[in-house]
């Protein structure tokens, strides 16, 4: 996949055809169906985030911009039961949020990106195979103690 814009182009289909009557099935999903479309939607954001693999799923969602699918899920079925969607929006960003906050994987993406609704609504340029390997844990002990962190968030946000 090559131009940023094409790649995430693609998620967007691949996001659209996974989540297909997702109304319907998003209540009573199994465990085992749940990690079976998350594989998938991983790569997706591999993808997207430009990030290698080893990159926590969490992780490569949140520099992806892209919720998880389990929440896209759910957020598909409020809306079918006649939610707003402006609404049903701000209360997946609240729950991705929440598991953001708790969550055990990505912590030193956590550090940068700490505020997923900031992050959601920058006015920035596609991330590139460059920035995301800036925001990597061994780049970042490297050059940690040479710039603040507020320095580079803003370094990432650009």
């Amino acid at each position: 996949m090559g131009e940023p814009k094409s790649r995430h182009l693609l998620s967007c289909v691949t996001t659209s055809k996974l989540l297909y009557a997702a109304p319907l099935w998003a209540d009573t999903m199994s465990a085992q169906g749940w990690r079976k479309l998350a594989a998938v939607h991983r790569r997706s954001h591999l993808r997207v985030a430009c990030c290698y693999r080893t990159v926590s799923h969490e992780a490569a969602a949140v520099i992806s911009g892209i919720p998880p699918i389990t929440l896209l899920a759910k957020e598909r079925a409020v809306l079918y039961r006649g939610r707003v969607k402006v609404e049903a929006r701000g209360y997946l960003i609240n729950r991705w949020q929440n598991e953001w906050d708790n969550g055990e994987k990505g912590r030193w993406t956590h550090k940068l990106i700490s505020q997923l609704d900031v992050w959601l609504s920058r006015k920035a340029s596609q991330m590139t195979y460059h920035l995301t390997k800036f925001c990597r844990p061994w780049m970042l002990r490297v050059i940690f103690a040479q710039v603040p962190l507020a320095g580079l968030r803003r370094m990432c946000a650009v």
